[in-house]
């Protein structure tokens, strides 16, 4: 019994040395492993924040971009406001600055490159529209209707005038 028990010692102690060595096998594949994931992720995680460092800075320069069209719809509506006081008729410039307010406040939500481009060309042609409005003649009905009513008046007196002559 005592030879038994010592052989089965032994096999027990070579089958643990065998599973020692399996889970040693296993512990240092399962650290590779780790290892690698680790190496693997950490480089994802490197491009993921160089990506978010790039769209930052594009985002800022959106920001600043957007902020500056603010401004300069801001400028236009004195311009407008101004004109008006002097009676000029601003309704196109007017209509086309109410256009992009509505687009600017969809610009701060988005902040895509695309919209930005065909905004700063609206802004353009609002300034184009602002001169063109400025430049016009003014139009006024009532002093026009008064100077046609004058030189009616003048005709009608020169006609009377000479029929007068004429009798």
């Amino acid at each position: 019994m005592v030879e038994e028990k010592k052989s089965e010692e032994v096999q027990n102690s070579e089958e643990n040395k065998e599973d020692d060595g399996d889970k040693k096998e296993k512990r240092d594949l399962g650290k590779m492993e780790l290892d690698r994931v680790m190496n693997i992720s950490e480089k994802y995680l490197e491009k993921v924040n160089r990506m978010k460092m790039l769209a930052g800075k594009d985002l800022r320069e959106n920001i600043e971009k957007v902020e500056e069209l603010k401004e300069k719809l801001r400028e236009f509506e004195g311009e407008i406001s101004a004109a008006r006081k002097t009676g000029k008729n601003m309704f196109h410039s007017s209509s086309f600055l109410k256009l992009a307010k509505g687009k600017i406040g969809i610009l701060e939500i988005e902040y895509n490159e695309e919209e930005i481009d065909k905004m700063i060309e609206l802004i353009n042609e609002i300034g184009e529209q602002i001169k063109e409005d400025k430049d016009r003649k003014v139009f006024d009905l009532r002093s026009e209707i008064m100077m046609k009513a004058k030189d009616n008046i003048s005709k009608e007196s020169k006609e009377e005038s000479q029929e007068k002559t004429d009798e």
